[in-house]
């Protein structure tokens, strides 16, 4: 008699299949598993510690370890590989192996990584023009400022609002 509780007939059937967005539902339950391992503050390891399999501690974030000061100060120490699927480590993993290609020193041990990225797309200021300003002189331009979604079209909005800029100087 052969006994297995593995099923091949659902092996490639989503995870979150019964709820109505899975993909919406599959990233809340992320950034709550990550909000519960770090009492409700983004999580951060160094690098090294990431590369090493270990969690970071917090004093490893001194400025005897290796100069370098966390740029977001209210974080926890932590391993994001407790609250990310493994997949997603392996391809952010490749992304950085190939990004210090081009920048060396991003896979440096003291570069801190941060999880969970939450972005959120709701502003949706006036403009008064195409080159995004919003008042005399005050311009919005980029990923947060609600004018895009993406390092390209930040870029493109940021040489729109120059150019807003450089035509009021006369």
């Amino acid at each position: 008699m052969k006994c297995s509780f593995y099923n091949p007939q659902n092996a490639t059937s989503p995870l979150c299949r019964d709820a109505a967005l899975p993909t919406v539902f599959c990233h809340i339950v992320l950034g709550l598993q990550a909000a519960l391992l770090g009492g409700g503050r983004p999580l951060m390891q160094r690098v090294g510690d990431f590369r090493l399999g270990t969690r970071s501690k917090e004093d490893s974030f001194n400025k005897d370890y290796f100069d370098f000061t966390p740029t977001l100060k209210d974080c926890c120490p932590s391993d994001i590989s407790l609250a990310m699927p493994s997949k997603i480590l392996r391809v952010i993993w490749k992304a950085m192996k190939n990004l210090d290609t081009i920048v060396p020193g991003v896979l440096h041990p003291s570069t801190i990584m941060y999880y969970p990225e939450i972005k959120l797309y709701a502003n949706k200021p006036i403009y008064l023009d195409d080159n995004f300003r919003v008042t005399k002189n005050v311009y919005l331009a980029g990923d947060g400022a609600g004018t895009s979604r993406g390092i390209t079209a930040a870029w493109a909005s940021g040489m729109r609002s120059a150019r807003g800029m450089i035509t009021s100087l006369g």
